[in-house]
């Protein structure tokens, strides 16, 4: 009886430790992602600079964008024991955003 707590208990251990290795992984790829998008942003404004740059127009979700950020958020903060709560309200409020940007 013993034996088999010892051997649930590490197995729990070893899955909580394959949990935090995965939310470590996906945080690096998304940090990664943005050390990218920093130095294509560098090189924007070195463009920018020659007045060579060309600006294009692309629509985005606003809330995955969000998403995406509290993804890269959410392991540092369960390993702080942070419960971190996302909430999608955008059709709600989505005429009021695009006032405040107009305005």
């Amino acid at each position: 009886m013993l034996e088999q707590f010892k051997s649930r208990v590490a197995a729990q251990k070893v899955y909580e430790n394959l949990n935090a290795v995965n939310g470590q992984t996906i945080c690096l790829e998304s940090m990664s992602a943005m050390i990218t998008n920093l130095l294509q942003d560098l090189l924007d404004l070195a463009q920018i600079e020659k007045n060579t740059f060309q600006l294009n127009k692309t629509y985005f979700s606003l809330f995955d964008t969000i998403q995406r950020a509290f993804a890269i958020v959410q392991p540092s903060a369960s390993l702080k024991d942070v419960t971190l709560v996302l909430e999608n309200n955008e059709p709600q409020y989505d005429n009021l955003f695009k006032q405040v940007l107009l305005d």
